[in-house]
């Protein structure tokens, strides 16, 4: 089946230089009442010769050298749906989720990385990331400096960054993977078990699955 979408965007420029933004756009397609879309975020064309990158949340300080072709470089906000793993993880507290993209893009020196978060600072906060918006396990970067709610950290690939917390997961290992799944079960991790190990054949959680019944 072939869906067709009409999508009108309003592009918004900011001195005629080399930054541009999302700002408003809508979206119809044939059979459907409503389209959802996400919008948001600016992106920017960095060179050879670097630049720096920012959003209300964190930024970029790309220098020389760093990029071998220049690139359209954004920090803002994750439009991608995350896997279970992560949007039910509880052996990370995270704060605002940033989105530094394009995901597979490799520097060829390290560039300069900040996190912002709207809580002061937490005991025991690090920096953590995804790969991508497909990545099923938070890690923890190395090397950050986190103060007063802001975690910086020089990396050498971009990602789904976020200050964190670690604590004891569900199944109370420290910064597990265990998660909850759609019953409330704690799985994945060290459990052992499957997500929704206890949905029956029906789709009911703890149901009896399939039974024998007559007319009497």
């Amino acid at each position: 089946m072939y869906i067709v979408c009409r999508l009108l965007l309003e592009k918004t420029f900011e001195d005629g230089g080399s930054e541009f933004c999302l700002t408003s756009g809508s979206a119809t397609a044939p059979g459907y009442q409503s389209v959802n879309i996400t919008l948001g975020g600016c992106s920017v064309l960095v060179g050879l010769d670097g630049g720096v990158v920012e959003s209300e949340t964190g930024g970029v300080d790309i220098p020389e050298g760093a990029l071998s072709e220049s690139e359209n470089i954004a920090v803002g906000d994750v439009t991608e749906e995350l896997p279970e793993e992560v949007d039910n993880a509880t052996g990370f507290e995270v704060e605002e989720l940033v989105a530094f993209t394009p995901f597979d893009l490799v520097f060829e020196v390290p560039v300069e990385i900040s996190v912002s978060s709207t809580s002061q600072s937490r005991d025991g906060e690090n920096l953590c990331y995804l790969e991508d918006a497909n990545d099923t396990e938070w890690a923890v970067v190395d090397g950050a400096a986190c103060t007063d709610g802001t975690c910086t950290a020089d990396v050498t690939e971009f990602g789904i960054f976020a200050t964190c917390v670690l604590v004891e997961d569900c199944n109370g290992d420290l910064g597990g993977f265990a998660y909850l799944d759609d019953c409330g079960e704690c799985v994945g991790g060290n459990t052992g078990n499957a997500a929704n190990y206890t949905i029956d054949e029906c789709g009911l959680c703890g149901g009896p699955g399939y039974i024998e019944w007559y007319i009497d």
